[in-house]
């Protein structure tokens, strides 16, 4: 039987560095430095970071104001026909809960700013408390405290631990750091609880949204693929496939939302999920209670692959719409003038294409961390060298994912950064010099490169960040309730500080919609009114960000985008804000 105490199989093990309670809190009070200014700016003026959490709140009001459980439709936004949300109820639940209890004693805006600040609280706690039982799995004891480094140089808290920040990316990072580290426990024969605990936080990940679904499929695939290659795990392979199944089947029950879209849709929890999900459980279990028929590496390994292509064709079968991209029925003017925008929708070779700088920012600490990996890979044995192979696996996933998307580099940075920790603590015990292991994992935080971007070359001061301020929605938000022609991006914050309709949002979803938006603001204004009027919008409201005009005016140099660009409203709009106000509101009369 391999050794299931890593820690004991490393040469850094007796010089272990034991951080108890203090260097915990050193992370959380430096992060929480960092960061200190985001908090009165949430409380004061309940401030949005982005246009999910300003559609969350939007989300969880509604829910707050008796829409069922099971309807995610945005009523507000796209009517009538409304936007459907591609997430779930997992992230509302705890800030329904935090905005009731907090209601009882306050008036309901400080109560929204204090659960998003709770919330944000708990997931920063969440993800110290994740990082450092994952190092313990890796590294033993001594891995907790460069862990935790790690984690405080990471920038997540200028990422996605923002403070008051409520969407889902945060909770999907915590959950994979749970769920990494359950499935390297599980590779332990003794720990088939932790192949039961794997199975959960890969299904609530499921439930929250479609985000970290490659991650949750390399996660269920490490234990039948130790299983097929050394023919050991199958008792815990069992209790992973049963437990996944049930939750499963609890998930679909609790967060399924209504409407034959919500139900087969691919890029959300659906039963398109659930299905492909039983399929594999059952085909895990049949192989578990025959595997004395497949004594050689080949036969298992034959046999897992027919199991995966069944379970596989029966899907792709029964939901053939999820064979294509999630973004694949976006129109092709949306995706020019939206989704080409979006800095974190690019791939990386677009982001090094555009800026070789920040490229680099987002390359150094991911290249570093994999050479790191690799080390770590090749110098350890046993179980820990299993659960290295294990994470190298993650890791080969989160880099393809980076390589499509830039969105993904913080799902990369958590897999990754474990080598780097790995290759501090060999060097501290190798020159007997703990501050070395701290060093090293500074050098190699994206904190240290992000600050070398900025002695290097100053970063541009974007005044589009004024679209998003809550003052600017002030005098929209004393109008007669109306619906609202404005751009994409501005859709969910309007929805968050005002009473008014929106006719699009940044959402895939969409589609239809937004290209009736983009329509209206490349028409020349007389065509414009008509589409406008059409449409039952009351209010034109403008704030653009650089690129998204720039690609409107490129379009049509004579459209209502730019005369409103221009501060030269057609006849037929009534300025309805104040003059240089950053949101331009206009009335047709």
């Amino acid at each position: 039987m391999m050794n299931a105490t890593p820690a004991g199989s490393l040469p850094h093990a007796i010089f272990a560095l034991r951080p108890g309670a203090l260097v915990a809190v050193g992370a959380f009070l430096f992060m929480l430095a960092l960061s200190w200014t985001q908090i009165p700016l949430v409380w004061l003026s309940g401030a949005f970071g982005d246009t999910d959490d300003a559609m969350r709140m939007a989300q969880v009001r509604d829910l707050l104001g008796g829409q069922s459980w099971f309807d995610l439709v945005q009523k507000r936004m796209a009517a009538p026909e409304g936007a459907p949300m591609h997430w779930t109820r997992v992230v509302d639940a705890p800030l329904y809960a935090l905005i009731r209890l907090f209601a009882l004693a306050m008036e309901a805006a400080r109560a929204e700013a204090l659960a998003r600040l709770v919330y944000s609280f708990a997931l920063l706690a969440l993800l110290l408390a994740a990082s450092a039982r994952l190092a313990r799995t890796l590294m033993g004891e001594a891995g907790v405290a460069p862990a935790l480094v790690a984690m405080a140089l990471s920038g997540a808290v200028f990422g996605q631990f923002v403070w008051g920040r409520i969407d889902h990316h945060a909770l999907q990072l915590v959950l994979l750091l749970f769920l990494m580290d359950a499935v390297l426990r599980a590779l332990d024969p003794q720990e088939w609880r932790a192949a039961v605990a794997a199975a959960i936080f890969a299904v609530l990940s499921l439930c929250v949204s479609a985000e970290n679904v490659p991650l949750v499929a390399a996660a269920s695939a490490v234990l039948p693929l130790r299983w097929a290659f050394d023919g050991e795990g199958c008792e815990a392979m069992k209790h992973f496939a049963f437990a996944f199944a049930v939750a499963l089947l609890a998930g679909a029950l609790l967060f399924i939302p209504a409407g034959a879209q919500a139900a087969s849709a691919c890029d959300a929890f659906s039963y398109a999920y659930v299905f492909a999900g039983l399929c594999g459980g059952v085909g895990l279990l049949t192989l578990c209670a025959f595997h004395k028929h497949f004594p050689t590496r080949a036969a298992r390994v034959g046999a897992l692959v027919l199991c995966g292509a069944l379970a596989a064709g029966c899907v792709a079968f029964l939901f053939p719409q999820c064979l294509r991209h999630p973004y694949a029925s976006i129109d092709p003017l949306v995706r020019d003038i939206w989704l080409g925008n979006v800095p974190e929708a690019r791939s990386f070779f677009t982001l090094w294409r555009d800026d070789a700088l920040e490229g680099a920012v987002f390359a150094a600490p991911l290249l570093l961390a994999t050479c790191a990996l690799a080390v770590a890979l090749a110098r350890s044995q046993g179980l820990v060298r299993l659960r290295w192979i294990a994470l190298s696996g993650f890791g080969l996933v989160a880099c393809a994912l980076v390589l499509m998307e830039v969105r993904s580099f913080w799902q990369a940075l958590f897999v990754l950064t474990w080598g780097v920790c790995d290759a501090g603590l060999r060097a501290a015990h190798r020159w007997r010099a703990p501050w070395l292991a701290f060093a090293l994992v500074a050098l190699a935080s994206p904190f240290f490169w992000a600050l070398g971007k900025a002695f290097a070359h100053e970063a541009p001061i974007r005044a589009s960040a004024t679209c998003y301020a809550p003052e600017s929605y002030a005098a929209l938000a004393r109008l007669s309730p109306g619906r609202i022609l404005a751009p994409i991006n501005l859709g969910a914050h309007i929805l968050a500080h005002t009473r008014h309709d929106v006719m699009g949002g940044a959402y895939h979803r969409l589609s239809r919609a937004n290209r009736a938006l983009i329509d209206m603001f490349l028409a020349p204004p007389d065509e414009a009114r008509n589409l406008i009027r059409a449409a039952g919008v009351r209010y034109v409201a403008t704030c653009f960000d650089a690129h998204t005009l720039a690609s409107l005016t490129a379009r049509a140099p004579h459209g209502l985008a730019a005369a409103l660009a221009q501060e030269d409203p057609p006849e037929w709009l009534r300025e309805a804000s104040i003059r240089n106000a950053p949101l331009r509101v206009y009335e047709l009369r």
